[in-house]
C-alpha cells in the first residue's frame, strides 16, 4: 500500500457492527475514490433524493462513518487496487459532493465474508428493500454454499422468512420495478412472485395494480390470485399421478409448482393446489385427446366442436338435446337418485363420449329411447319422455314466470320514474361497479338489468371488471343514481319455481309507492295477458285456421283478438292500425319485439309518436297522460327517441 493510496489516521479503535466477522482490524485512512471499484453484489438502487441530501451533508461536514473495502486485484477491465464491501451509498454521495478521498477501513477479506458483511449491512440499514435483502441470500446459496437453515441461523430469522424472501427472486423486471417504486407491498409481490410462468406474473400484476380504483389490498389480491392463478388438483380431470402424460411436467406429486412441495413459502395453500395453470390446462387438453383417441379405437363415437354444442347447448349435463342423457348423471326415478351406469350395469346401450363445450369435461351420454328400453327390460317402470316435472312443478314454474314477468315491469317502471331522483356521493362509480359485480350471473335479474340500460354480452367482455367500470363511467349522475338503486331492487326479478307464491317484491313494491308507480296496475295488465293467451290455446285449430284465412282477406278493423293480423302487418301499415284500433297498441308492440326488425321498431316508434302515444311504465298511452315531463326509451327498442335525446340529460 502506498502513501499515495493512504494517509493512515490511526489504527482502528472500536470495531464495527460486523467486526467479529474478521481476523484482521485492517488500516483506517483516507482513501483516494478514484481506487475503488463498486462490487457488482452491492445495493443497485438508491434514493435520488437522499443521496442528494446526503451528499449535500457531506460536502459541509464530511463523511461521519467509514466505508469498508477490502483490497483486490486489479485488473484490465476494473484497475482499482481496492473494492467496497460496505458503504456504496455514501461513496456514491461522496463522488456527488466533489470529493477526491474517502474515509475507509480496509481489511483483508474473503469473498464468503465480504458477502456476509454487505447483507448483515444491509439488514442493519434502516431501510433495507426485501428485494436487496433477498439478492443477497441467493448469492450466499448458489456462491458460497449456503443453505436455508444456515442462513436462518445466520441473520436470526425463521426458515419460512429466508424461503419468502427468496422466492421474491423470481420475479420479472416489471413486478421488481413496480415493488422497488412501492407500487406493492412486500406481501403482495410474494403472491406475485409464487406464479411460476412470468407471463402470468406480468398479467396477475396488471389486474392487481392497473385499476381505476387502486391497488388491491393485500387481502383482495390473495384471493384474485387464488381464485384465478390456483387450481385445486383434486378436481383435475387427469391423473396427476400419470408422468407419461406430459413427460416434460412429470407428475404432479413431484412438482415444484406443487404447493406441497413448497411449504415454507405456501403457508396459507393447501398441499394439492397447481400455481402453474398453464400447465395444468395443457395436461387437460392431452387427457382429453388421449381419451378421445382410446373411444375412437374402442369404436365408441365422439361428439366435439359444433356437434357437441348443439347437444349440450346451455353448459349444463342435466339439460341435453337431441335425445341424449349423460350415464353418470343422477337422476330420480324408483325413489332414489341413481345414474344409470349403476342403474344397469351390463346391460347399459352403447354410449356416445360428450366433450364439453364450456370446460374441459368428457361426459358419457346414451339415446334416451335406448335406456327406457333397457330399462323396462329390467323391469324397472320409467317415468315417459318428460321427467323434468310433474304437472305441479309445471304449474309453479309458469307461476313463477309469471311472477318474473310481473317484476320485471315493476322494476322497468320504477326505473323510469326514478330519472331525476339523484343521489350525491363521490363513491357512487365505485358502488355502482361493485354492486353489478355481486349481481348473481346467468340469473334473470342481471340479464334484465343489462337490457334496460342496452348493455351486451361485448359491453363486459373480458377483461371483465375493467369494462363493467367503463360502461359506468359513461354514466350521467342521474343514470349512475338510476343504476345503483335498480342494481338493488333487480335481485326481486328471481323468481324461482319453489319460491313462495304469497312472497312479494317488497322493495321494488316501496319504490313503486315512493315515485306513484301504479303496481296493481301493472300486475293487473300481466294477469289479463297471462289469462288471454290461456283462452287462446283453448280454441280449436281449425277455428284459428279459419280465422286467420278471413283475417287475410279483410280490411284492419278492430278486434278483440288481433295478434294474428298482428303478425301480417307490414311498416306502411302500422300508422293506419294504430289510428283505428288505438287499444290494441300494446298488443302491437309485444308482436314486434317478437318479429324484432329495425325496420319494424323504427316504423312503430315514428306511428306511435306522430299519434301522441309514447311508453310509460312499460305500457304505451297517450303522452298527455304522463306524469313525468320527459319521455324514457320506447319499450321495443331500448333506444331514446329523437326527442328524449335532446331533452335527457
Amino acid at each position: 500500500m502506498t502513501n499515495a493510496a493512504i494517509t493512515t489516521l490511526a489504527p482502528a479503535a472500536s470495531a464495527i457492527v460486523v467486526d467479529e466477522l474478521v481476523t484482521d482490524q485492517g488500516v483506517y485512512g483516507l482513501y483516494e475514490l478514484a481506487r475503488l471499484r463498486r462490487s457488482p453484489d452491492n445495493r443497485k438502487r438508491f434514493n435520488e433524493l437522499a443521496l442528494q441530501e446526503l451528499a449535500a451533508s457531506i460536502k459541509a461536514m464530511g463523511v461521519a462513518q467509514p466505508i469498508l473495502i477490502r483490497p483486490v486485484t486489479p485488473t484490465q477491465e476494473a484497475p482499482e487496487e481496492y473494492e467496497i464491501v460496505a458503504g456504496e451509498r455514501r461513496y456514491r454521495a461522496s463522488i456527488i459532493a466533489g470529493m477526491t478521498t474517502i474515509p475507509a477501513l480496509c481489511r483483508s477479506l474473503s469473498d464468503l465474508d465480504a458477502a456476509k458483511i454487505r447483507i448483515l449491512e444491509n439488514l442493519q440499514r434502516e431501510d433495507p428493500h426485501p428485494i436487496e435483502e433477498a439478492e443477497g441470500y441467493q448469492l450466499l446459496m448458489q456462491q458460497h454454499g449456503y443453505n436455508a437453515d444456515e442462513l436462518a441461523e445466520e441473520v436470526n430469522k425463521s426458515r419460512s422468512y429466508i424461503y419468502g424472501r427468496l422466492k421474491l427472486c423470481a420475479l420479472t423486471n416489471l413486478a421488481r420495478d413496480e415493488f422497488f417504486e412501492n407500487k406493492i407491498s412486500a406481501s403482495i409481490a410474494l403472491l406475485i412472485a409464487r406464479i411460476p410462468v412470468k407471463a402470468l406474473q406480468e398479467k396477475c400484476l396488471l389486474e392487481i395494480t392497473g385499476r381505476w380504483d387502486g391497488t388491491l389490498s393485500y387481502r383482495a389480491a390473495a384471493q384474485h390470485i387464488e381464485r384465478n392463478y390456483m387450481l385445486d388438483l383434486k378436481r383435475a380431470v387427469f391423473d396427476i399421478a400419470d408422468g407419461s402424460l406430459m413427460p416434460a411436467a412429470g407428475p404432479c406429486g413431484a412438482c415444484p409448482k406443487r404447493a406441497g412441495n413448497q411449504p415454507e413459502v405456501f403457508v396459507d395453500v393447501s398441499a394439492d393446489v397447481c400455481t402453474d395453470p398453464v400447465c395444468f390446462k395443457k395436461k387437460g387438453e392431452l387427457h382429453h385427446e388421449r381419451a378421445k383417441l382410446q373411444a375412437a379405437n374402442a369404436g365408441i363415437a365422439v361428439l366435439s366442436g359444433e356437434a357437441a354444442k348443439r347437444v349440450m347447448p346451455h353448459g349444463y349435463i342435466s339439460n341435453l338435446k337431441g335425445g341424449f342423457v349423460a350415464v353418470d348423471h343422477r337422476h330420480y326415478f324408483n325413489g332414489e337418485f341413481q345414474t344409470f351406469r349403476d342403474v344397469l350395469g351390463d346391460a347399459l346401450p352403447p354410449t356416445t363420449l360428450l366433450e364439453d363445450p364450456r370446460e374441459q369435461a368428457l361426459h358419457h351420454v346414451v339415446q334416451l329411447d335406448l335406456v327406457q328400453a333397457a330399462l323396462e327390460a329390467k323391469g324397472i317402470k320409467v317415468p315417459g319422455k318428460d321427467t323434468s316435472s310433474s304437472a305441479r312443478e309445471r304449474a309453479m314454474e309458469a307461476a313463477a314466470k309469471l311472477e318474473r314477468e310481473y317484476r320485471k315491469r315493476l322494476l322497468r317502471a320504477t326505473h323510469d320514474a326514478s330519472l331525476m331522483m339523484n343521489l350525491v356521493d363521490v363513491d357512487l362509480r365505485l358502488i355502482a361497479t361493485q354492486m353489478f359485480g355481486n349481481l348473481p350471473g346467468g340469473m334473470a335479474s342481471k340479464k334484465f338489468l343489462m337490457e334496460l340500460y342496452g348493455w351486451t354480452e361485448e359491453t363486459i367482455a373480458h377483461p371483465y371488471r375493467e369494462n363493467v367500470r367503463k360502461a359506468v363511467d359513461a354514466f350521467t349522475p342521474a343514470q349512475l343514481n338510476q343504476f345503483i338503486r335498480d342494481c338493488s331492487l333487480c335481485l326481486e326479478i328471481d323468481v324461482h319455481t319453489y319460491t313462495d307464491p304469497k312472497s312479494e317484491p317488497t322493495n321494488m313494491l316501496a319504490f313503486a309507492a315512493r315515485t306513484d308507480v301504479d303496481a296493481k296496475k301493472i300486475r293487473a295488465g300481466v294477469d289479463a295477458e297471462a289469462k288471454a293467451k290461456a283462452n287462446k290455446k283453448k280454441k280449436p285449430a281449425a277455428q284459428q285456421k279459419a280465422k286467420k284465412a278471413a283475417a287475410a282477406n279483410a280490411e284492419p278493423v278492430k278486434t278483440e283478438d288481433v295478434t294474428p293480423d298482428l303478425a301480417k302487418l307490414q311498416p306502411d301499415q302500422l300508422l293506419d292500425f294504430i289510428r283505428a284500433n288505438p287499444d290494441q297498441i300494446n298488443d302491437l308492440a309485444s308482436v314486434i319485439i317478437m318479429r324484432g326488425t329495425d325496420e319494424l321498431t323504427a316504423a312503430f316508434s315514428e306511428a306511435a309518436a306522430q299519434l301522441g302515444y309514447a311508453p310509460y311504465g312499460g305500457i304505451y298511452r297517450p303522452v298527455e297522460q304522463a306524469d313525468i315531463g320527459e319521455l324514457v326509451a320506447p319499450l321495443i327498442s331500448g333506444k331514446p327517441t329523437t326527442s328524449q335525446t335532446r331533452t335527457n340529460p
